[in-house]
């Protein structure tokens, strides 16, 4: 049985080319016993000026990487 260790997925929220905020999430392998999904701001006053759009863009992320791990866990 194969057996992986992890599997990660990134991604960034961009605003005018500039990378504001880091994404990432990762599973726990073929056990299927977790998943996790994080964010890191590296621009915090652009964060803030642009909150919303930063947030629609994790919350899009997180759909997107939620769909890869399922396809990947299912195979």
């Amino acid at each position: 049985m194969l057996n992986m260790d992890s599997i990660n997925v990134s991604g960034t929220s961009q605003i005018e080319d500039k990378t504001v905020v880091y994404f990432n999430a990762s599973n726990n392998g073929s056990q299927d016993k977790g998943y996790s999904s994080t964010k890191s701001i590296s621009d915090m006053d652009a964060y803030l000026a642009n909150q919303v759009q930063c947030d629609k863009d994790y919350a899009e992320f997180d759909a997107a990487a939620m769909e890869i791990m399922s396809q990947i866990g299912n195979r």
